[in-house]
């Protein structure tokens, strides 16, 4: 039993938090993205309405967002 409380005690402590931290290395905060989505809507050259490949950034590519935005056009004319 204390072999066992050792073992998960050092789990808890020490891998888990590494693991996380390899995991999450390329996440953001979900206020940094709200941040940077004020940002682009300011700075857009449509008035405010961002295209979900530029909200997306460089790692979506090209392709990512033209029919989302072409749809996201059709469906509503007021940005989100």
């Amino acid at each position: 039993v204390v072999y066992g409380m050792a073992l998960t005690t050092l789990l808890t402590l020490f891998v888990v938090p590494a693991a996380y931290s390899v995991i999450a290395r390329n996440t953001q905060s979900p206020g940094h993205i709200a941040r940077k989505l004020d940002k682009l809507r300011q700075a857009s050259p449509q008035g405010g309405r961002v295209s979900e490949a530029e909200a997306a950034g460089p790692a979506a590519g090209p392709a990512a967002g033209s029919a989302a935005s072409a749809t996201r056009s059709a469906q509503s004319p007021n940005p989100v």
